[in-house]
């Protein structure tokens, strides 16, 4: 773990001439880390609700289904009392 540690602080510190860099390469490592942060605590509030989703998801696709299937029946009743 030594030498991923030196290869890391390397190509991240920055020399006197590139101190811009330097600083872009920690406002980019806090972003990250707060676009993670975030992603974990959107995970952690949802996961509660996933059953509740699910059958939400479920009862919709099923209504969706049962309704296409009422419809094909309606049309093809009329077409043969036609």
């Amino acid at each position: 773990m030594q030498f991923e540690l030196f290869v890391a602080a390397r190509y991240l510190r920055a020399k006197r001439r590139q101190a811009v860099i330097g600083i872009i390469t920690v406002i980019s490592i806090v972003g990250v880390a707060a676009g993670v942060a975030s992603l974990i605590v959107a995970f952690a509030a949802v996961v509660p609700w996933l059953p509740v989703i699910a059958f939400v998801v479920w009862s919709v696709l099923w209504g969706m289904r049962r309704r296409r299937a009422q419809n094909a029946l309606r049309d093809n009743t009329t077409s043969l009392n036609a």
